[in-house]
């Protein structure tokens, strides 16, 4: 009984994620793929085509105006496919979509087969452009929808948009050729449209909630209700997600339908505020969703020294745009995305396994470094990835990158080899990126032109707070177990995690930099600080613990940091009653927790294993790091392997050294790493000073 009504709930808030996400300002009743009463009768709105967002309607429409007649032209017979693939996408999620979703997806097979068979060309143009839309807004919503569908239906419902996109992007790579033979200057039509439409691929976790802290409209107060709308979502999906699971593994509640009636309250006031908001004037799509943006806007955006890479697969090829102030280039790489994630994966091997934290804690599989591979899968990727377009990036220290994740962020650019290594050379004579620019990876292209209005002054004095080796100790004697303590009592103590905070504490000095371990370490001292708004106060947040992913444990199910916990706070048997929307003091900061946390950090140091890339969503990036951003840090600087604790130590330190007001943490990181190298011995090693990104503004 209990089950029937927890899925119906759940359902539901799968339907409310679409409405708020929804980059459309109108009412929940006006919206197609919304479960209605009488499903034969409800017409498809025209109101649709509104909801395409990342492509401008001008530029789509130029897309559309390059057809010949549908018997001959390639975009006839293109539309028709990309037509059929995205109806189909757009049936299949109805489907599963809400209470009714089953009706809902028979009407929409109708529907369209029936207008797409008797309207021709211009009503498949129209429909075409609505199914986009959809598809687009399928994409947006997959952060919610993974909190309950497993990732294969995820990657099912965004498959057709991305298929779609780099279809078109490989033909308007061929018209762009055929452009610069002809003299056109750069960029020429087709690129200028296929650097827009290739921005439709960022619109994933971190994207989103890189833009959201930092857009506001000075006449919509509903901005930051809207915020908390989405983070009350995110933490009742995943609780009702947790307390289905510990049903259906046999555990038992006191009261089982007490959880039910407080979800079914939460549920409620949910409603109540999204229908609230959907009645004001708030633009869904300026809030939550990049902008696609012309060259000539990154272009003005960019300072002398600096350039952009944007990475993007397209079938068959992927595609490379670089960017400076006074250049652009648009080139294939000569590789299929696979290829070059199967190369990142072969590199990110070949560093090796030593025992650290995370995943590897809990195995115990430490694995040999294999440093002639590593040497040769650098090269091969940066031959694949930057070679096309060095020319451009040339004298360039600042090197801003934006990637999907099916090219494969799991690996720092920085350790790139823009140069071959000969036999016998030592890691410090190499030639590793590093050493030509500053690295930051940018979940949007828009970051760039927000950063004036995103980027707070620059304070006179950095304050640090450091979390580390927290203490996941719990007392034989309390008897029973849940989530928490299961995977905490699995973890092993990390007594250097202490020491690497209290160091880099000493770095910012005495008044400036404080560092909580062991016991203290506690997640309800994370939270009560940001309660309090004390959280706001510190420029730099570290984290030096266990960093877990799913598959890392089996009581993971968000990615997660872990802490201290509080035995006297934690409701061993009842967790959920009367708790929804709110983090607990668990010892497990998961990442929906994460983005209920009150931030105005520069940087926030995630010194755990594989805090850079473990969980990447659609933009490549990282739950937990998206987590920070949406919580309002500026930066986060993730690891993408167990990172040495010495290591991370002379790293930090060296950045505050550098820069003790994180004014500039990517020139600071580059500066240090380099000195790194050049020191030589085992810590010119990229195992020793690679594991470090920077993610966020630029």
């Amino acid at each position: 009984m209990g089950k029937d009504m927890l899925r119906t709930l759940v359902g539901f808030l799968v339907v409310a994620g679409l409405l708020l996400c929804g980059p459309s300002g109108r009412a929940e009743t006006d919206l197609p793929w919304m479960p209605v009463a009488a499903p034969e009768a409800a017409p498809i709105p025209d109101a649709a085509a509104d909801l395409i967002n990342a492509v401008s309607d001008d530029i789509l429409d130029a897309v559309l105006a390059v057809a010949d007649p549908p018997s001959t032209g390639w975009i006839g017979p293109q539309l028709r496919d990309i037509s059929a693939l995205l109806d189909a996408g757009a049936v299949r999620v109805a489907a599963l979509s809400g209470p009714n979703g089953r009706a809902m997806a028979e009407y929409l097979a109708r529907n369209l087969s029936a207008r797409r068979q008797a309207d021709g060309w211009d009503a498949m143009a129209r429909d075409a452009r609505r199914a986009v839309a959809m598809e687009r807004q399928l994409s947006a919503n997959a952060v919610f929808w993974g909190h309950y569908f497993p990732d294969s239906f995820v990657t099912a419902a965004t498959a057709n948009q991305t298929e779609v996109l780099t279809s078109i992007l490989f033909d308007l790579t061929l018209e762009a050729e055929v452009e610069r033979e002809l003299g056109q200057p750069s960029p020429t039509r087709s690129e200028e449209l296929a650097f827009r439409l290739a921005q439709a691929g960022f619109t994933g976790e971190t994207a989103m909630a890189a833009v959201r802290p930092i857009r506001r409209d000075p006449g919509v107060s509903a901005n930051a209700a809207l915020n908390r709308r989405v983070h009350d979502l995110e933490a009742l999906i995943a609780e009702l997600t947790t307390f289905n699971d510990l049903v259906a593994g046999g555990m038992e509640f006191p009261d089982p339908d007490a959880v039910l009636t407080s979800a079914d309250t939460a549920v409620t006031d949910l409603s109540q505020g999204f229908e609230a908001l959907m009645q004001t004037s708030v633009d869904l799509a300026a809030v939550y969703f990049p902008s696609a943006l012309g060259v000539g806007d990154i272009q003005r955006s960019l300072n002398p020294d600096e350039a952009v890479v944007m990475i993007v697969p397209a079938t068959p090829e992927t595609l490379i745009f670089a960017v400076t102030r006074d250049a652009f280039q648009m080139r294939t790489a000569g590789a299929e995305a696979v290829t070059l994630w199967e190369a990142a994966d072969r590199l990110r091997t070949a560093i090796g396994r030593p025992l650290g934290r995370g995943a590897m804690a809990l195995d115990g599989d430490a694995r040999p470094p294999q440093p002639d591979v590593l040497r040769a899968e650098a090269a091969r990727i940066y031959d694949g990835l930057l070679r096309p377009v060095e020319a451009v990036l040339q004298g360039k220290p600042r090197l801003f990158v934006v990637a999907t994740a099916q090219v494969g962020l799991g690996f720092p650019f920085e350790m790139l080899l823009t140069e071959p290594a000969l036999p016998g050379q030592a890691d410090a004579e190499l030639a590793w990126l590093v050493r030509r620019h500053a690295v930051t990876v940018v979940p949007t292209l828009e970051l760039i032109r927000m950063r004036d209005t995103a980027t707070a002054p620059v304070p006179e004095a950095t304050y640090y707070l450091g979390f580390g080796g927290p203490d996941y100790r719990f007392p034989s004697q309390l008897g029973r177990t849940n989530r928490a303590t299961r995977l905490l009592s699995d973890l092993a103590p990390l007594p250097d995690a202490a020491e690497e905070v209290r160091a880099v504490a000493a770095a910012f000095g005495p008044d400036n930099g404080l560092a909580v371990t062991g016991v203290d370490a506690t997640e309800n001292l994370l939270l009560e600080v940001s309660r309090s708004g004390t959280l706001r106060q510190f420029t730099v947040l570290h984290f030096a613990t266990h960093g877990l992913v799913f598959g890392d444990h089996e009581a993971v199910t968000d990615p997660l940091l872990a802490l201290t916990p509080m035995i006297d706070l934690i409701d061993l048997t009842p967790r959920l009653v009367g708790t929804f929307n709110a983090p607990t003091a668990d010892g497990i900061l998961e990442a929906h927790e994460v983005r209920q946390l009150d931030l105005a950090a520069r940087l926030v140091i995630l010194s755990a294993c594989s805090s850079g890339n473990a969980g990447m969503d659609e933009d490549g990036l990282t739950s937990l790091g998206a987590a920070f951003l949406a919580a309002g840090a500026d930066r986060v600087l993730g690891t993408h392997w167990p990172i040495y604790s010495d290591a991370a130590v002379e790293i930090v330190t060296g950045m505050a050294a550098r820069d003790p007001r994180m004014a500039d943490p990517a020139m600071a990181l580059r500066d240090t790493l380099v000195q790194i190298i050049d020191g030589g011995g085992r810590r010119a090693d990229p195992a020793w000073w690679a594991a470090f990104s920077l993610v966020g503004q630029p």
